[in-house]
């Protein structure tokens, strides 16, 4: 399915049903990444989220740098749980963006395994 946030089109795929989990990639991944996680999930009864983060895979690629910053990044995982109807997720992550989405406005329990350490 394609999502709209702020302009840009992103490519999320959704499985099974239940509690719901988005599951975040990071750079340079897609949301691929998460292939062999995604049935384990729903078989344990999880609606698993995938998104493809804006500049990667299906997902609309913007030419202005300035679309990539993390609150960006961060207030397209609440467009996404917005189009599916979602008020309350857990939000799964290998990246610096997985922390900054506890900021949106949207209840999520956010489990993060940063990869890359913030800089600056």
């Amino acid at each position: 399915m394609k999502v709209e946030s702020g302009g840009v089109s992103l490519d999320v795929e959704v499985h099974g049903q239940g509690k719901p989990v988005v599951l975040i990639h990071g750079f340079p991944d897609t949301k691929r990444l998460w292939a062999k996680q995604v049935p384990a999930l729903v078989e344990g009864g999880f609606q698993v989220i995938t998104p493809d983060g804006r500049g990667y895979g299906a997902s609309d690629k913007p030419a202005d740098v300035g679309a990539y910053a993390i609150p960006f990044l961060a207030i397209d995982v609440t467009a996404v749980l917005d189009a599916l109807s979602i008020e309350r997720a857990h939000v799964v992550g290998h990246d610096v963006v997985c922390k900054h989405v506890a900021g949106a406005a949207r209840e999520v329990v956010v489990h993060a395994a940063v990869s890359v350490p913030p800089r600056g």
